[in-house]
């Protein structure tokens, strides 16, 4: 896959504490067509409706590299997984901190606990998602709308289904209520079955 702007993920790789593990997972999501310019199109928008497509992106490029098989062994994959592992532990979090009313003290010392990340990601993780609520839980959403209207678009389009156009029609709406972006998938659909 051709990385069409190359300075986030060089800027990503470079940064001195990544690992291994680490630089296999994130060349992995930056190097699918449009992450680029998925960051392009970013948003200060912290509703669950219309959270940032970027970053909802990132989480369903993740799951297409293990699909594509990007992941060449368990120690590369590590990397997704772990992640995986620290976004489940932010959903509770999230939870925990706007419904249960849990403290600062609360959070981290759950965060530790995980052992999914260390403790100056820790320390930076909690006061983002304590000033923010319903992040994780957005985040969690897209990733889970996008990948319906992949499989949506998929089924009714059969053969005529390219992956490389979806991307497109995910992308230059930005942030989107998921409701629009439904509806704007379900436009290409229609508009894909058209004879050309």
């Amino acid at each position: 896959s051709q990385l069409l702007y190359p300075t986030p993920l060089i800027a990503a790789l470079s940064m001195t504490r990544r690992s291994r593990i680490t630089r296999v997972f994130l060349a992995i999501i930056f190097s699918f067509p449009s992450s680029s310019r998925l960051l392009a199109c970013r948003s200060s928008a912290s509703t669950v409706a219309t959270q940032p497509i970027p970053r909802v992106w990132g989480l369903f490029a993740e799951e297409l590299g293990k699909e594509l098989g990007f992941y060449q062994d368990p120690g590369s994959d590590y990397g997704r997984l772990r992640s995986e592992l620290f976004r489940a532990v932010r959903l509770v979090v999230d939870t925990g901190i706007h419904d249960m009313g849990w403290s600062r003290e609360q959070v981290v010392e759950y965060m530790r606990n995980s052992h999914s990340v260390d403790e100056p990601r820790i320390q930076a993780e909690t006061d983002p998602y304590i000033a923010g609520p319903g992040q994780a839980c957005s985040y969690k959403l897209g990733q889970l709308k996008i990948r319906e209207l992949r499989e949506r678009a998929k089924q009714q389009l059969g053969p005529k289904f390219d992956f490389k156009t979806f991307p497109y029609e995910i992308l230059p709406g930005g942030a989107l209520p998921l409701d629009v972006l439904d509806a704007r998938i379900d436009r290409w659909i229609k508009g894909s079955k058209l004879p050309r």
